[in-house]
């Protein structure tokens, strides 16, 4: 047998050998069983593979917002904005409260009753000093009605060198004078010491500059928006035509008035 035909024998057998392993049962239903099985693995969860962890990464709706900083958005000035205005407007409020209260207060000073008490004539002469005691006016130099006015005088002769007591405990006086509108002009007598005549002796000090004559009294009144009120004056006359030094320092620095 010649080499060509071994050779083609053999070619024979090998082709023999591909077609049984081809057409053999067993092999055609795991050859069949291929493309079902992996159908049916995907349909079965209990065979599909999940990866064994998941990455979910949320993509911001503006990312080039979310990466600016806060001075380049709006909504960051805008908290910026409100922290710093609070303090302000705590501020303003505290300023406008101020601001009307003294308002208010000035109005009321303005518009409210003012006593004023002073002699009827600063001029009179010592030969008008006899029973009737020194003459004083009251008068409401305000804007609206003095309520409940009530006026404690008290007068004294004293010593050129003496000081006023400018105490009411020893000749003392009030007088009630109710309601005073304004403008409103009452008289009043003030006795004191001077009542119920000056003696001659007295009279005599005055003439000579020995002696002069302190009346001082307080004012009170209530006015029309519920406050209450005073004042105070002193004055002295001396009748001696040449002058004379008078210990009266603490009678002029009697002189005050409430401001409220």
């Amino acid at each position: 047998m010649s080499l060509s035909d071994r050779v083609f024998k053999l070619e024979q057998v090998i082709h023999d050998i591909k077609r049984q392993l081809v057409h053999t049962p067993g092999k055609q239903n795991e050859a069949g069983i291929g493309p079902q099985g992996a159908s049916n693995q995907e349909r079965d969860p209990a065979t599909r593979q999940l990866p064994s962890t998941l990455h979910v990464t949320a993509t911001p709706k503006n990312s080039q917002q979310a990466d600016d900083p806060w001075y380049k958005s709006i909504k960051g000035w805008s908290g910026i904005f409100q922290i710093v205005a609070v303090p302000f407007a705590i501020a303003y409020a505290v300023v406008t409260y101020a601001m009307w209260s003294d308002l208010r207060k000035n109005f009321k000073i303005d518009e409210r009753a003012w006593i004023e008490a002073r002699d009827s004539d600063p001029n009179f002469m010592l030969s008008n000093l006899k029973t009737a005691g020194v003459d004083m006016f009251v008068t409401n130099i305000g804007k609206t009605p003095a309520l409940h006015v009530a006026l404690s005088t008290a007068s004294e002769i004293l010593p050129k060198a003496v000081a006023p007591s400018l105490s009411f405990r020893a000749n003392g006086a009030t007088t009630e004078m109710g309601m005073l509108f304004q403008g409103e002009k009452s008289r009043v007598v003030v006795a004191g010491s001077l009542a119920p005549d000056i003696s001659e002796k007295e009279r005599l000090q005055l003439t000579s500059g020995e002696a002069y004559l302190a009346v001082w009294g307080t004012a009170t009144w209530d006015d029309i928006f519920g406050g209450s009120h005073w004042s105070r004056f002193c004055f002295y006359r001396s009748f001696y035509n040449s002058g004379s030094s008078i210990n009266a320092r603490n009678c002029t620095n009697y002189n005050d008035a409430d401001s409220s």
